[in-house]
């Protein structure tokens, strides 16, 4: 009923590899309101607070392009 619990497993399905099952939850909630804004905030959050964290995995440009970051 959580919507906002699956911002982990995108992240979780991202790092696993698994980009066509991430990519189906970040434009399933890329757009949609959360918080002050939409979940596309969020979720380019969670990537940069991994890669500032020395975790990365070569899908997340995939990632970061869909969401409009590159």
């Amino acid at each position: 009923k959580e919507e906002w619990i699956n911002t982990n497993l995108a992240l979780a399905l991202l790092y696993q590899g698994k980009w066509a099952e991430a990519k189906q939850i970040y434009e399933q909630l890329k757009d949609k309101p959360y918080g002050d804004g939409t979940y596309k905030a969020t979720l380019l959050e969670d990537l940069d607070t991994l890669n500032a964290e020395g975790i990365t995995h070569p899908d997340v440009a995939k990632a970061r392009k869909l969401l409009g970051k590159e």
